[in-house]
């Protein structure tokens, strides 16, 4: 009996001594489990430390390379391999009229590409596989302005050199070819003027033979009346022949201005006056309005020469208003003017005629341009020059239908300055 209680005691202690050992293993492993779950974490700690490092330093990088993009005065269209917009940059918005947000994912094809040839787009160089194309062409803005750029469009690869899209450069064209157009017309405008100089003086000597001749025979035939008028027909021609030739002289005035510091209010007051006892404005319906400030306003100017440069605009309003009208003639006082540094007096003339289309003011001054049946096409353009040759400007203002605005302001003497 008493080793069977020995032996029972024995395997129960050897049993509590395995449970303890088992435990203490355990525990053991536990501690190391937990010490390698420590290690991880601090591993992990750090890695997510270096991942928002580098998550930082990209999007830095992103906005550095999105500031020079927007900075760029060029502009930038990114598009994916099947013609998706994925870069859009600041300039491409202003010359196009389309925000970023609202292009980012749509179709170049849809947008730009309506009116053009392929060819002149980025999808070219893809389908080619072509590395690079350049060219002019014109984009289409997204109020349907067409704009005349410059482009260059090349691939964009990968590390691999695998396609991953196009990109598009262009640059807008238009001042320049304003520019291009506008040393035109100063060519085409300086030829006209010596060819109407050497014109005008080969004209003149002949014409003031045909003159003098007519107005002798003119005088003969004295007896013959139907004869006589023949002759008074030659002489009325020969004077409307000379007026021509004087005024294609005027296009290529040289001739120094002769200024003289006048009353600009008390010229316009004598010229309306004078203007109005050689023009009888009530036969032709046109009731003549004057706007002068009684203020002393002093300038120089060449008073024949303004004069003349009056007349030609004030006959042109005249033509316009072929059923009658208001003329209205207005002197504003001075002005400072923020495009022309200085101050400035302005007389404007305003008629209710039938205004002209904007096709007509793109070649309003150009000499030899009339829209008038029996015009020459001379009165604008010698207006323009006995103006600016006396230091002065011009510029009209017209929409069909709604009359015409002409306005010439003409620098002030210092003493009305102050």
């Amino acid at each position: 009996m008493y080793d069977e209680q020995t032996k029972s005691t024995n395997g129960v202690g050897a049993a509590l001594f395995d449970f303890t050992q088992a435990v203490s293993a355990i525990s053991s492993s536990h501690r190391d489990l937990q010490k390698k779950i420590e290690d991880l974490d601090f591993k992990l700690t750090d890695k997510n430390l270096e991942l928002l490092g580098d998550l930082g330093e990209t999007q830095g990088l992103k906005t550095y390379l999105d500031c020079i993009l927007d900075s760029m005065s060029n502009c930038l269209i990114v598009i994916d391999k099947i013609g998706r917009i994925t870069v859009f940059n600041r300039a491409a918005e202003r010359l196009t009229g389309y925000e970023a947000e609202e292009v980012y994912g749509a179709s170049y094809s849809e947008l730009f590409c309506s009116q053009i040839s392929e060819r002149f787009t980025p999808f070219h160089i893809l389908k080619t596989g072509n590395h690079f194309t350049e060219g002019e062409k014109e984009i289409i803005t997204r109020n349907g302005k067409r704009v005349p750029v410059k482009f260059s469009a090349s691939l964009l690869t990968d590390s691999d050199n695998r396609i991953l899209g196009a990109i598009e450069v262009f640059t807008d064209l238009s001042a320049i070819r304003a520019l291009d157009e506008q040393m035109h017309k100063i060519n085409i405008l300086s030829a006209l003027t010596d060819m109407a100089a050497v014109v005008a003086h080969e004209i003149r000597n002949p014409l003031s033979g045909i003159g003098g001749y007519a107005a002798l025979l003119s005088d003969d035939l004295k007896a013959d009346a139907e004869k006589r008028q023949m002759a008074e027909r030659i002489v009325e021609g020969v004077k409307r022949l000379d007026g021509i030739v004087e005024n294609l002289l005027s296009l290529t005035q040289t001739k120094k201005p002769a200024l003289v510091e006048a009353d600009l209010g008390d010229f316009l007051r004598h010229y309306i006056a004078k203007l109005t006892t050689e023009v009888n404005f009530t036969s032709k319906n046109i009731v003549v309005q004057q706007r002068i400030p009684d203020i002393s306003i002093k300038t120089k100017i060449d008073p024949v020469l303004l004069g003349r440069a009056l007349w030609n605009i004030i006959d042109n309003a005249v033509h316009a208003m072929p059923k009658g009208g208001t003329l209205q003639i207005e002197m504003a006082p001075k002005v400072d003017n923020e495009k022309r540094p200085g101050c400035f007096a302005y007389i404007s003339i305003t008629d209710t005629g039938t205004g002209m289309s904007r096709q007509t003011m793109d070649r309003l001054f150009s000499p030899f341009f009339t829209t008038r049946e029996r015009g020459v096409g001379l009165g604008l353009a010698i207006a323009k020059n006995l103006i600016k040759f006396q230091d002065c400007n011009i510029g009209i203002r017209s929409a069909e239908g709604k009359g015409t605005i002409v306005v010439i302001s003409i620098p002030l003497t210092e003493e009305s300055s102050k």
